[in-house]
């Protein structure tokens, strides 16, 4: 795959589609079974900040409640996380991982962290500090790009689908 400036959000995507391939790989090569590779995240984050309210979980992997709340659903139905009421609001739940979900947990690791190493490998330390420079670059410029246009929205110079007014 050569990448350019003509393809490069699909270069992106492809990655992101071989990474969760590689991940499916090493997740069923350990036993995994019943999570996607984009559940990881969701999964992760609830193991290491505990018992977690579905709206502070959306903030923290920057997806809709309503992604989070079918990820979570897969998640229980396979054994991995459950909910409960929180007892601070009673409107809401709060998702926890389950016994069966800290026995895995090792694993999910050693396989994120194959893949990481693999997608790394043959590029060097300084490599990788500019590859990591670079994207950090690329999200900075979408993320003032976005807000420009939420601003420009709010003065009224810019219509919801990005003409002038």
């Amino acid at each position: 795959m050569k990448v350019s400036h003509n393809n490069l959000v699909y270069s992106l995507g492809r990655l992101r589609h071989l990474a969760h391939r590689f991940i499916e790989r090493e997740m069923e090569r350990r036993g995994i079974e019943g999570m996607a590779p984009s559940f990881g995240d969701v999964f992760m984050i609830v193991a290491a900040r505990g018992p977690l309210p579905m709206k502070e979980i959306a903030r923290l992997t920057y997806k809709d409640k309503s992604t989070i709340t079918g990820v979570v659903r897969a998640l229980e139905k396979a054994g991995y996380l459950s909910r409960s009421g929180d007892p601070a609001d009673g409107r809401a739940a709060l998702v926890s991982i389950t016994p069966e979900a800290v026995k895995i947990t090792p694993a999910l690791r050693m396989a994120s962290t194959s893949m990481n190493e693999r997608l790394l490998d043959g590029l060097s330390e300084r490599d990788c500090r500019t590859l990591f420079r670079l994207l950090g670059r690329l999200g900075a410029n979408l993320k003032s790009a976005l807000s420009e246009s939420a601003g420009a929205r709010a003065r009224g110079t810019l219509s919801k689908k990005g003409e002038r007014t």
